[in-house]
């Protein structure tokens, strides 16, 4: 069955908020979408953090998620927890859509229950030549953090602005949508006629559309 989970920004600098949403399938990557708001445009460190500990704000979340004891580098090497970047366009938002391949929803090396943080400055990836760098990334304050959580409903999809069906538990289901739009994309519709037809079958906005489209050509069949 597909894990599904999610987190919202909780403890954020004033004007910051994001939700995120996590799925996996058994053997597969995980898949994460997300949006973050509020933002100085440019790139900021993006990290899952040891623990889901914010009684005192992002800082009780502990260092990075780093159950292999190695040096801080970018979503394919260094700590698990290690996402790299994203990047706030000219209005502070930031599109999150990443396939991570050493992030699991289970098992003993699960991120479910630790933190999802942003960080105020970019991150060197383990590049910066000092002792910080192999640690944090040189990536600065911690501008908003929240607890990842099993998915129990649709409200973090919702939230997010991707009405995607639900599976029998009620949880949100990205199988069918992405097997949706594998066929028609081998029909031989071009995208412009996928669009309108994953728009008319989910009922949804164009953006929210885009959206599962786009997640259909990172995923390269990781959820069908």
């Amino acid at each position: 069955d597909v894990i599904n989970a999610g987190s919202e920004l909780k403890h954020s600098d004033d004007g910051i908020a994001g939700h995120f949403l996590f799925s996996q399938k058994p053997g597969q990557p995980t898949l994460l979408v997300g949006r973050v708001t509020g933002l100085e445009p440019g790139e900021h460190g993006f990290h899952i953090h040891q623990y889901g500990d914010l009684s005192n704000g992002c800082e009780s979340a502990g260092p990075h998620f780093n159950p292999d004891g190695v040096d801080h580098g970018d979503a394919t090497e260094g700590h698990v927890g290690d996402l790299g970047n994203i990047t706030a366009d000219e209005n502070g938002v930031a599109e999150i859509n990443m396939i991570l391949r050493r992030v699991d929803l289970s098992g003993d090396r699960s991120v479910v229950g630790r933190a999802i943080v942003v960080h105020a400055d970019e991150d060197d990836l383990g590049q910066g030549g000092d002792e910080e760098s192999l640690k944090t990334g040189n990536a600065g304050d911690r501008v908003g953090c929240g607890v990842i959580r099993l998915s129990e409903s649709l409200d973090e999809i919702f939230a997010y602005g991707l009405d995607l069906p639900a599976n029998q538990y009620g949880q949100p289901d990205y199988s069918k949508p992405m097997e949706f739009i594998g066929s028609l994309v081998k029909s031989g519709l071009d995208r412009i006629a996928v669009l309108k037809h994953i728009r008319d079958k989910y009922e949804i906005s164009a953006r929210s559309a885009r959206g599962l489209y786009d997640l259909w050509q990172r995923t390269e069949g990781a959820f069908v």
